[in-house]
């Protein structure tokens, strides 16, 4: 309802007649529409208190009264109220974030298990330097080698 106080505020600025009334009516009712969508999709998921009908009408009485100064706001009526299940909403969200949670631990081991394979070939490669520079300062030892297989078994540690 609008408020008698707003209406030559009204008339001055908007140049509202009393023959005008019913379309600034009609266009008040399409800016209250966008309005209260907007208020829907912002607070369900933030509020809970918003889920509910009567909640959600206090919610948009309160909005509406603060966006429209001029109106007074005496009942919010939808005509019809199609609100998503947002426990359905949250569990669904729950349980995507734990998927992402579990694959990063995955990939964390992942990680930590290639650099440890990493760092054990690479101690390999220096060993086997190692053994490549003694067989060249000592060519002796590779005749000592070339035993039977049999004997062979273990002369180099760690292979």
């Amino acid at each position: 309802m609008l408020k008698a106080e707003a209406l030559p505020n009204l008339a001055q600025n908007e140049h509202l007649l009393p023959s005008d009334l019913p379309a600034w009516y009609a266009d008040f009712t399409k800016r209250c529409q966008a309005q209260a969508s907007q208020l829907i999709s912002t607070s369900l998921g933030a509020d809970p208190a918003a889920s509910t009908p009567s909640g959600l009408q206090t919610a948009l009485s309160t909005d509406l009264e603060r966006s429209f100064p001029q109106v007074r706001v005496i009942s919010v009526t939808a005509d019809s109220v199609n609100l998503p299940d947002i426990s359905l909403y949250q569990r669904a969200k729950d349980q995507y974030l734990s998927l992402i949670e579990a694959e990063q631990g995955v990939r964390r081991t992942q990680a930590v298990q290639k650099t440890t394979l990493d760092g054990e070939a690479a101690q390999k490669i220096e060993l086997l330097k190692q053994y490549g520079e003694l067989f060249n300062q000592y060519p002796v030892l590779l005749k000592y080698l070339d035993l039977d297989p049999s004997k062979r078994q273990n002369i180099i540690p760690g292979f």
